[in-house]
């Protein structure tokens, strides 16, 4: 066994403690896109890579890690003060060193900024999340001489990114399955900065200006009409104003089937008021979930529409967002086309406390049924 996988085993048999997770510093940096990791997961398609680099000292060996993040950091007594991120034992991705600078590898010595960049393959890993962690030569930490960075955890899916004022993507299901709404079957979405996500194409524009009609109607965006609309949140949103921003959409298999994730991360409302962060999850059982848990106000149209202007159900004051309580529970025959809330036509009726809405389908009975009515309730 190498001489450092050997010390590293050492290490880790010895007393351990659980603490806080490891962070980059100037001996040891693991970053994405120049980004720095911090909590969250760095996402990547299963057609893309996994874009790392590594940072320290000029000319200084390192290792990189690949495994399952842990729950919580080991940091053994002596690492002096440094933390594995990464899981040790059972996990569904095992601890293996993949780039070995401390065993010889040529690609294991920082060049002379103390950097070294990797594009990995996702291929093969799609619903995995993946972390990496460097070991950097640190001759300021002994005993054993090496500093841990912060670990990069990648979401792995078939995602999609993109930022802009008034800007609308197609997005076709990477899995091939068609997801029913409102009695149809459709393999693709449009989606628009603007807050709002239409079934199946046609649209020429973003439709940043609300409008009840076009909900009733399906005629967002400059769409013939007829196909569902789904109104997260239309208004006139600017996600193009800062790099933090982006709307995501990734489609995943989960334990009860596909669904697809759209989030508005970051929303401004145009030119530059902070909205937060929204999101709708769409589940091929025909489930709609529209997550507000985030924003911290309401300004324009929510609701669901099938598009086919045969009228709807206006929601009356605070029905969706009860006073910070949980939204009621609606059903019967007349929510069967559309059902929403036109925030600004009402005024200041949204309370600051948000939940998630769940929309499932059902019939007049109660009973499932895809072409049947849309029963609101809260998401628990």
């Amino acid at each position: 066994m190498r001489y450092f996988a050997s010390i590293l085993c050492f290490a880790l048999m010895a007393s351990l403690s659980l603490s806080a997770q490891e962070t980059n510093d100037a001996s040891a940096s693991l970053t994405s896109h120049g980004s720095d990791p911090g909590n969250n997961p760095f996402f990547s398609s299963a057609q893309g890579s996994m874009v790392l680099e590594v940072g320290g000292a000029s000319g200084s060996l390192f290792s990189l890690l690949v495994g399952d993040r842990a729950v919580g950091a080991l940091c053994p007594p002596l690492l002096n003060g440094e933390c594995l991120d990464l899981a040790v034992g059972q996990a569904s991705i095992p601890l293996l060193i993949i780039v070995d600078g401390f065993g010889g590898s040529p690609f294991g010595m920082l060049d002379s900024s103390g950097g070294a960049d990797f594009a990995l393959p996702a291929a093969g890993l799609d619903g995995l999340t993946p972390a990496f962690q460097a070991l950097v030569q640190d001759p300021t930490n002994p005993p054993i001489n090496i500093n841990f960075s912060a670990a990069c955890e990648f979401d792995i899916s078939n995602v999609a990114t993109f930022q802009g004022d008034d800007v609308f993507v197609e997005y076709y299901f990477p899995s091939g399955v068609s997801y029913e709404f409102y009695g149809q079957s459709f393999s693709s979405i449009t989606v628009s900065t603007n807050g709002w996500v239409k079934f199946g194409t046609g649209c020429t524009f973003s439709d940043f200006s609300e409008s009840t009609p076009d909900l009733l109607s399906g005629t967002i965006g400059g769409a013939p009409g007829g196909d569902p609309v789904i109104a997260v949140l239309w208004n006139d949103i600017d996600m193009g104003n800062n790099p933090s921003q982006e709307v995501r959409i990734q489609e995943v298999q989960t334990g009860s089937g596909f669904e697809v994730r759209v989030s508005w991360i970051n929303a401004e409302l145009f030119p530059a008021t902070a909205l937060g962060t929204f999101k709708v999850t769409l589940k091929s059982s025909g489930t709609v979930e529209i997550d507000h848990h985030s924003v911290n106000t309401v300004s324009g149209i929510v609701g669901l529409s099938s598009g086919e202007n045969a009228g709807g159900t206006t929601v009356v004051s605070h029905d969706f967002y009860n006073g910070g309580f949980p939204p009621n529970a609606f059903n019967g025959a007349g929510f069967r086309n559309t059902i929403y809330r036109n925030y600004n036509v009402f005024g200041n009726e949204a309370p600051s406390s948000l939940y998630t809405l769940c929309f499932q389908p059902q019939n007049a009975f109660g009973l499932y049924d895809l072409a049947g009515v849309f029963l609101l309730q809260s998401c628990l």
